[in-house]
């Protein structure tokens, strides 16, 4: 299972936005109603650490998840949940393993 979005391209991103903005106009009232429950939850950057010039960037978004871009262009992050952590190599390979507290296993090679 992979986590959809976190790590998500500029385009899916703009997609992703320009729809949620496009609900929002679609579900504006005229008179001043409360609005419609519209179903989306914006997320956003919580808290981040900006060490860029030596390791990265680190960041917790406001739905829980939590992630990682390296300098070296990997990647990692986590579900809300934190039960899956997902992995993006150098050679933009992603990989998804689950988290388990109880499992005292290694990571496979990348």
């Amino acid at each position: 299972r992979k986590m959809l979005g976190l790590f998500s391209s500029k385009d899916k991103f703009l997609d992703q936005a320009i729809a949620g903005l496009s609900t929002c106009l679609a579900s504006r009232t005229t008179d001043y109603e409360a609005p419609i429950n519209l179903m989306v939850t914006p997320v956003f950057i919580s808290k981040w650490v900006d060490y860029s010039n030596k390791f990265g960037f680190g960041f917790q978004m406001s739905d829980g998840s939590v992630g990682v871009l390296f300098n070296d262009s990997t990647k990692i992050g986590t579900t809300p949940a934190m039960d899956i952590v997902e992995f993006t190599d150098m050679k933009g390979k992603t990989f998804c393993f689950p988290w388990d507290d109880n499992a005292n296993q290694p990571f496979p090679e990348l």
